[in-house]
């Protein structure tokens, strides 16, 4: 169409009986994106109304999928209404959040309460961006119930899972950051700073791992310093673990602000925050190991 302007009146029909009579989805989704290159949104948006009220209703969903206009959210919610279909709930559910119309919240609220679309509720209210929608997304921040789709990798999600990505996105929305930029010369908010942060999840278990290090090393010394009993001996060995204690203490510190901050400051209550406060906790390990040896020193 776009490189041959002189087919368009033959394409333009093509397009227009797919519209009235195809019932493949995606092949009478593309003529509806076909019209619009040829006609404007305007005639673009008529054509997928069409579809709406087509059958069968793969059509319809898949229609509802391609719709990007916030100007045809009632006609999804229409369609939702009309169409008693998992489908077309499902593709209204997907869309009704990009499109971010008000009319839409309290209807993906809603979806909640349904077990077999909650998922596809919390996925679409974390991208419609409402701050309302955290206090409802909450209280299934633990729920450990297994959902049908799989990760990448083919590992088993839960409901938890995508929970938190949820209201982070939220967060993140309303962080003033427009989505994936940066301004430069800006200083993101703390909601925007914890997506870079969690997103590293390796980094997550560094405090951890250098505190917990702390154990083989303290039982080394403390076999050092019982195979060479003399004072000197001693003192020299202790003296030189406490390099170690200030590599494991610092980032285990770290860790523990880090986790308390996200925990209280931004109230991101997901698996990453709780292990950045293990990680910080485990400052203790180290604590312990220099309050042992001094005394033992001491002996």
């Amino acid at each position: 169409v776009k490189r041959k302007p002189s087919s368009n009146p033959a394409a333009l029909a093509i397009f227009q009986e797919a519209i009235a009579q195809e019932t493949d989805p995606w092949t009478s989704s593309m003529a509806a994106q076909g019209i619009g290159v040829l006609l404007g949104p305007d005639a673009k948006q008529a054509a997928q109304r069409k579809l709406l009220r087509r059958e069968p209703l793969e059509v319809v969903a898949r229609a509802i999928l391609e719709i990007d206009s916030k100007e045809m959210a009632t006609d999804v919610l229409e369609a939702l209404e009309r169409c008693r279909d998992p489908r077309v709930t499902r593709a209204a559910i997907y869309t009704l959040g990009r499109l971010r119309d008000e009319r839409a919240f309290p209807v993906l609220v809603g979806f909640l309460a349904m077990p077999e679309f909650r998922s596809y509720a919390v996925s679409a209210l974390g991208e419609f961006g409402d701050l309302r929608a955290i206090a409802y997304l909450e209280p299934f921040e633990r729920d450990d119930t297994r959902l049908p789709e799989l990760d990448d990798r083919g590992a088993v999600i839960t409901l938890a899972d995508i929970v938190g990505p949820a209201i982070r996105r939220v967060r993140y929305i309303n962080s003033g950051i427009p989505s994936g930029t940066t301004s430069a010369g800006t200083v993101p908010s703390p909601a925007a700073r914890v997506s870079s942060v969690t997103s590293r999840r390796w980094l997550i278990f560094v405090p951890l791992a250098l505190a917990c290090a702390e154990v083989p090393w303290a039982i080394a010394i403390v076999l050092y310093l019982l195979g060479h009993p003399g004072p000197a001996e001693r003192t020299a060995a202790i003296a030189r673990t406490h390099s170690f204690d200030l590599l494991a203490s610092v980032p285990a510190v770290a860790g523990l602000l880090a986790g308390l901050w996200l925990l209280v400051v931004v109230r991101l209550k997901d698996r990453a925050s709780y292990a950045w406060v293990l990680g910080g906790c485990a400052l203790c390990l180290p604590a312990l190991y220099l309050f042992g040896s001094e005394f033992l020193r001491n002996r």
